[in-house]
């Protein structure tokens, strides 16, 4: 069985999607599919517990794989600083490879596939994207 995690983050919150792969069969994993929230990226003691609450997940959950719906650093529709800090975070759990994929390739490989999957929650549509663009490679 395979197992991947997708994220998407936007403003200060992370949502996690955890997507199993048997064979033909997908299915979302409801309990290891989660909404963190950073509320102050400034303060220490949040931004702590953030990151412990992000370590946890992924180690109660054994997960080895994050894919990131990244998100554009210029322009118009540019993330916000707080997104880009947890974006970071993600990328110094330990024991976890960590990889970053741009919206537009995203977008690209799920026009062309074959992997469907209809996430529990609508918000979590992005990281499930995410996720199955995981599984295909």
């Amino acid at each position: 069985m395979l197992r991947v995690c997708g994220a998407d983050i936007s403003g200060s919150d992370l949502v996690l999607v955890t997507v199993n792969q048997d064979g033909a069969t997908l299915s979302q994993d409801k309990a290891a599919s989660t909404k963190l929230s950073l509320s102050d990226s400034n303060d220490q003691a949040e931004v702590r517990a953030f990151f412990s609450a992000l370590q946890s997940f992924v180690r109660d959950h054994s997960i080895a794989h994050i894919l990131v719906r990244g998100r554009v650093s210029r322009g118009q529709f540019a993330g916000g600083a707080t997104g880009f800090k947890i974006e970071g975070y993600l990328q110094l759990i330990d024991r976890c490879e960590v990889r970053i994929l741009a919206p537009a390739s995203i977008a690209a490989k799920r026009r062309k596939s074959s992997l469907k999957l209809t996430p529990t929650y609508r918000y979590q549509s992005d990281a499930c994207d995410a996720a199955l663009c995981g599984l295909e490679e």
